[in-house]
């Protein structure tokens, strides 16, 4: 009994808890934070999947532009590449607010500029 008691003491103690009624704010904190998980879990399989469509239809559309002009397609990509990454860093930016952190913006541009076979072009 002493030693559940001591171990009480000692978990108790582990969550800044002094006394049993503590342990209830931690548990709401811990299926708050499940919860937490599961949603961004959710909207990060969303988004995959999302960029894999993009993905794939910008592969497809790449393919269809094999006959277009380079010079007038590169103009209307650098054009519109400029509106959509404003546009996209906005959104970001919205929906991190204070926890927005340009490090991880650059290196997702890094990224999709990769996947999309256009190494060395960053754009900010």
């Amino acid at each position: 009994m002493e030693e559940l008691k001591s171990e009480k003491t000692i978990l108790l103690s582990s969550f800044d808890c002094s006394e049993d009624t503590g342990i209830a704010e931690v548990k709401k904190r811990v299926v708050a934070m499940e919860e937490n998980s599961k949603r961004l879990t959710k909207q990060e399989e969303k988004y995959a999947a999302e960029l894999e469509d993009a993905l794939k239809r910008f592969s497809e559309l790449r393919w269809q532009a094999k006959d277009v002009d380079s010079a007038e397609l590169s103009e209307q990509r650098i054009a519109l590449q400029g509106e959509k990454i404003q546009a996209a860093t906005s959104k970001i930016k919205e929906a991190y607010g204070e926890k927005f952190d340009p490090l991880i913006l650059f290196d997702s541009k890094r990224d999709v500029s990769e996947l999309l076979g256009e190494r060395g072009t960053i754009c900010s």
